[in-house]
């Protein structure tokens, strides 16, 4: 199947020249072969960018779905600058939203192109998520301003207002990405976190080595993408086809052993519970046998068989025992009480709540972008956050913002479950499903950090959100046909 650049399915785009899959499994591959460059020859990058560019330029040319694609990858793979100066393993190299803005460009330029050849898309009718993401963004903006007035760290105030607009994302996701485009970079999604995974993997070995896992816990970002890529890899072990259960199982691997070494309980917990949805929701929606339900039983043996032997071949190679490890860390859950760590957040949540719990304007509208509290712990050298995204946004952004942002995930997800009791497609099936478990686990694990309001990986769950949104305006239209 020729692939559909933007609104015109018989355009020659750049995926009609290359094939398929070919031009976004290039672009992976060559990202990834500049990353081991990179971490062998540090003096590299320069000179494999200078041939390497205009290659991925042109695999990624005329085409919005190998360039949101390239951009996933991209923004994946560095970590933030907080957490990435802690490591000699990135050499100095981190995320930076210059990236971001370098894709959207291309994607601009694509669109434009696509207009000017005159393949023009079909007027989109707002929805009610449509209204209220863009009445959240305008809000966002607005308390921006005020944090410029009241509180004037302006670099943590464009910090804060740009992950916020990254939701803005969604409206290019649903205006510029086909229904067959939208699922190709959906099902990219655990391939890129599979890359990631391994670049963990290594990073890990070279704090250490893989020995020292217990006493020297490795922290980034980049384990939370596994809150996407383990629902939708779940997923494709319900799926007929065996290549793609291969596949699954293959990538699913190294993504069990990042999950693992981050040592994020929450993030456990998230991706188990998430797992443990989609095969619920798979096995709810058809009619109950027996045979069904032994499938469902196999695929979640299978699955905790995979991360068994993950943790077996873990535990031959480290110092100490895995399975203690994972047994206290998951018991310390029962004693969050006495658990500094846990103590500390607190703490800290209660004195940003305080400063939102000073007036009525402050409780209707927070305390704007950029507002600081006296930090608890005397490692932490600023206030501007705290672990919890749904604190966070009402210290911030009062009740208001709250529930604005609130009703787009309830929204999101009430879709999610409403399309479950369509009789859809096993691709559509498997997309609405994954992409359902895995909002509802994201949303579980932002109760314990800041990972939908202040993580580039934004750019994941809107799209996620962009998904759900589609296909549910996709089969409603056809059972009202």
């Amino acid at each position: 199947m020729r692939h559909q650049t933007l609104s015109n399915p018989a355009h020659p785009g750049a995926a009609d020249r290359t094939g398929g899959w070919l031009a976004p499994a290039a672009v992976v591959g060559i990202e990834l072969l500049c990353l081991l460059l990179f971490l062998k020859f540090a003096s590299f990058p320069a000179v494999v960018g200078f041939f390497v560019l205009p290659l991925i330029l042109y695999l990624i040319s005329f085409s919005v779905r190998n360039t949101l694609i390239a951009m996933f990858l991209s923004v994946s793979l560095l970590p933030v600058y907080a957490w990435g100066s802690r490591y000699k393993f990135f050499k100095g190299i981190y995320y930076n939203e210059i990236i971001v803005y370098f894709f959207l460009a291309l994607i601009i330029v694509w669109a434009l192109y696509d207009r000017l050849a005159g393949n023009r898309r079909e007027p989109m009718r707002w929805s009610g998520l449509d209204i209220n993401l863009g009445l959240f963004l305008i809000y966002v903006v607005f308390m921006a301003l005020r944090g410029l007035v009241e509180n004037p760290n302006t670099q943590i105030i464009y910090n804060e207002a740009h992950h916020l607009l990254l939701y803005g994302f969604f409206f290019i996701y649903a205006r510029l990405l086909s229904d067959r485009d939208m699922m190709d970079v959906l099902h990219a999604v655990p391939v890129v976190t599979g890359i990631v995974s391994i670049e963990f993997i290594l990073l890990v070995a070279s704090e250490g080595g893989l020995s020292s896992i217990f006493v020297k816990r490795i922290v980034t970002q980049q384990p939370h993408l596994a809150q996407v890529a383990v629902p939708l890899l779940a997923g494709s072990f319900l799926l007929p086809q065996k290549r793609i259960r291969l596949w699954s199982v293959a990538i699913f691997l190294p993504i069990a052993a990042m999950v693992f070494f981050c040592q994020q309980r929450g993030l456990w917990v998230g991706v188990f519970l998430a797992t443990v949805l989609v095969l619920v929701f798979n096995f709810l929606k058809n009619r109950f046998t027996v045979f069904r339900f032994l499938k469902v039983i196999l695929a979640l043996v299978l699955i905790l068989a995979l991360l068994a032997g993950v943790l077996w071949i873990i535990d031959r190679l480290v110092t100490g025992s895995v399975f203690f490890t994972l047994f206290e860390r998951l018991f310390s859950l029962t004693t969050v009480g006495t658990d500094t760590s846990m103590n500390i957040r607190m703490s800290e949540i209660r004195r940003a709540l305080d400063l939102w719990d000073n007036s009525p304007v402050s409780i209707l509208f927070g305390t704007g972008l950029g507002s600081e509290y006296d930090t608890v712990d005397i490692n932490r050298t600023y206030g501007y956050s705290v672990d919890n995204s749904f604190a966070f946004l009402l210290w911030k952004t009062g009740l208001v913002g709250l529930l604005l942002f609130v009703f787009i995930f309830l929204n999101t997800i009430r879709k999610g479950f409403s399309l479950l009791r369509f009789d859809l497609p096993p691709e559509h099936r498997h997309a609405a499903s994954a992409s359902t478990a895995a909002l509802i686990g994201l949303c579980f694990i932002a109760f314990t950090n800041a990972c939908i309001v202040s993580y580039r990986f934004i750019l994941i769950w809107s799209f996620l959100i962009t998904v759900l949104h589609r296909l549910h305006s996709i089969h409603l239209s056809k059972a009202r046909a």
